[in-house]
């Protein structure tokens, strides 16, 4: 049985995500504590999400769940890292193909506010309203459900949601519509995981008009020579992008990425040939999507992912990103370096205090002794800023700071060892749930 559900949004979240350029964006992911424990929300069920400014409700868009998974889960499934996400018990991912359009000014009528009703333990029971008639600001605080007659009402002011996937203006000769025995033509179809049978039919047809509308130079198939060690070594990149500036972004780009494995794996090789050729960024692109990630200290960021069939709409959007890492290259991504959103905040949108940890001289060694004054300002630096923080998110910023590939058994030794001194220093200390934080942090965010 499809149920339907309102996750409420802080009024500074709501501005922060509409003055961050998301307006008209599509909803790929929301978290909550409540949508398990509570309320055991499920794929298939809906979720609209909400706010109410001045007894007045605003409704966002609405999105069909996928899944529902946890913080790692969810950093796997968006291509980021999980301390880039709220803490948080439940992370939802909404399906793509149904995905809606946010709209942060759009006001829902007081006629339809009166006839909404949520369900409790006594049963159906409306929004609470205040003396003047207003809606009361606690009204659907958290995680709510709504009656099938009120999610059809709210359908109503999104104008009866449809997947908001574009046709395309032109597709493969393999997909036209044959005629029908009337003699009309059926409408084009969506472009689809199976409309292309080979990954050039693909870059034809997709990427080059994307890259013609762009106005840039590139380079198919461009062979790039390096040593490795000693020996001769070459690579392949699909298309190499530049501009008037110089080389801006390559692309990778694959057939079918229907499985997370082989998008990990194409992300991976196509961050390996950006740190090669020193590219602050890199695309993957397949008819499941187009993922856009800059590189911060030899790490991945997703900046953007839209589906093949809207890049039209997004061409001004990508090129800013690629320009702004290009100019950015070496600075932290915003929403990396910040203590925990708000109650309500989704995914990587947090709050913008940057943390920016200077990496040391690449001769310091993070284990010798040396390196100890070093490391316990970093240490102490990254708790102060990012705190509440678990031992194992420390470990890796530090890690990606140093610039390791891995964190073996003395390099979380020389970081626990930092740890215990600044605690002993009472410079840290450690909450009951086991995270660090300054001595004058609580641990704890209001809501």
């Amino acid at each position: 049985m499809t149920r339907y559900f309102t996750q409420y949004w802080r009024n500074d979240t709501w501005d922060r995500n509409f003055h961050d350029g998301h307006q008209g964006s599509l909803l790929d992911h929301t978290a909550d504590n409540g949508f398990r424990k509570r309320h055991a929300v499920a794929a298939g069920d809906y979720v609209y999400i909400v706010t109410i400014r001045n007894g007045k409700l605003h409704l966002l868009c609405r999105g069909t769940i996928d899944r529902v998974t946890n913080q790692r889960g969810a950093a796997i499934a968006l291509g980021t890292s999980a301390n880039m996400l709220w803490e948080a018990a439940d992370h939802i991912l909404f399906r793509a193909e149904e995905a809606a359009r946010e709209d942060y000014k759009r006001e829902v009528p007081n006629t339809v506010v009166r006839s909404l009703s949520v369900l409790r333990v006594g049963g159906p029971k409306a929004l609470s309203l205040k003396a003047d008639g207003q809606l009361d600001q606690q009204a659907l605080r958290g995680v709510c459900e709504l009656t099938p007659k009120s999610a059809a009402l709210l359908d109503q002011v999104l104008g009866n949601v449809t997947p908001p996937v574009e046709r395309v203006r032109s597709i493969p000769a393999t997909t036209k519509a044959r005629a029908t025995v009337s003699g009309r033509h059926k409408e084009p179809r969506r472009i689809s995981k199976s409309a292309f049978a080979t990954e050039r039919e693909f870059e034809r047809t997709c990427i080059e008009p994307m890259l013609a509308r762009w106005g840039v130079e590139y380079r198919a198939q461009h062979t790039h020579r390096y040593l490795r060690g000693s020996a001769p070594a070459s690579l392949v990149i699909d298309y190499l992008v530049s501009d008037k500036d110089g080389l801006l972004t390559l692309f990778e780009n694959k057939r079918r990425l229907s499985k997370l494995a082989d998008r990990e794996q194409a992300v991976k090789q196509a961050r390996s040939y950006a740190l090669e050729l020193t590219l602050p960024s890199f695309i993957v692109a397949a008819p499941d999507g187009l993922w856009l990630y800059r590189l911060w200290h030899g790490r991945e960021i997703l900046e953007k992912h839209c589906a093949v069939a809207e890049l039209s709409q997004h061409d001004a959007d990508i090129l800013r990103i690629l320009r702004a890492a290009r100019t950015m290259h070496g600075e932290p991504p915003p929403h990396l370096g910040s203590t925990k959103p708000d109650k309500g905040s989704r995914g990587s949108r947090v709050k913008s205090r940057t943390l920016v940890l200077d990496p040391p001289p690449p001769s310091l060694e993070i284990h010798s002794p040396q390196a100890t004054a070093v490391l316990d300002a970093m240490v102490l630096h990254a708790v102060d800023v990012r705190g509440p923080l678990s031992e194992a998110a420390l470990r890796q910023l530090v890690r990606d700071a140093w610039g390791l590939a891995r964190a073996g058994s003395r390099v979380q030794q020389a970081i626990g060892a930092s740890i215990n001194r600044l605690r002993r220093r009472k410079q840290i200390r450690q909450t009951s749930a086991g995270d660090l934080i300054g001595p004058d942090r609580s641990g704890r965010q209001g809501s």
